[in-house]
């Protein structure tokens, strides 16, 4: 699996909380955000639409949410179930953010 692939699979089911995720797939998917977040910043720059306000601001935060933000958050869910922890505990990575990385170390049940 590769980051595009993963990132492809998490995109497609952005309120998909069911299921699991392995180590490789998270990991990889997330490498696929870090490079998504660098594109969509850079092709906002280049085309001069400013980031910090306006209606560039706008657009490249509706961009952040729907290609970054949920996708990540159920990814997070799926990882969580394939721990066994509670799904519930993605609010603690919107608050922690840490907790993404945890939840990236601990091994599967399976």
């Amino acid at each position: 699996m590769n980051p595009i692939t993963a990132y492809i699979s998490a995109i497609k089911q952005p309120f998909n909380y069911s299921g699991t995720a392995s180590r490789l797939e998270y990991w990889m998917c997330v490498v696929g955000f870090i490079v998504l977040s660098f594109i969509v910043g850079l092709v906002l720059a280049l085309i001069g639409l400013d980031i910090n306000g306006g209606a560039g601001g706008l657009i490249g935060l509706i961009l952040w949410l729907f290609l970054i933000v949920l996708p990540s958050l159920s990814l997070a869910g799926r990882r969580l179930n394939d721990i066994g922890w509670p799904v519930w505990l993605v609010i603690l990575c919107i608050l922690i953010p840490i907790v993404f990385i945890i939840i990236g170390i601990v091994p599967g049940k399976k």
